[in-house]
């Protein structure tokens, strides 16, 4: 169980290493997805006890997938085409 964790903490710290800093200007829609991405990870426990990392990473998958999926809508030349076994 620790693996999941792991994983998702390492995003988060990759993610706020590459964030602009302070000095520069985010875009309000970054801004807003950034936050949504947040609060969707801190409402869902995460907690060693009783928490599920697993619902977490499955919620950051979920964003990523339809990220990609909204992308390949915007752009036809991209396929979409994920394999699960």
């Amino acid at each position: 169980m620790r693996t999941p964790r792991f994983v998702l903490i390492a995003g988060l710290v990759v993610a706020g290493s590459i964030a602009p800093s302070a000095a520069d200007s985010v875009p309000p829609a970054t801004q807003q997805l950034t936050r949504e991405v947040y609060k969707q990870l801190v409402e869902i426990n995460t907690t060693q006890s009783v928490g599920d990392t697993y619902a977490a990473a499955q919620a950051m998958a979920k964003r990523l997938l339809d990220a990609r999926k909204q992308s390949c809508i915007d752009d036809p030349s991209i396929k979409f085409d994920v394999r699960r076994n």
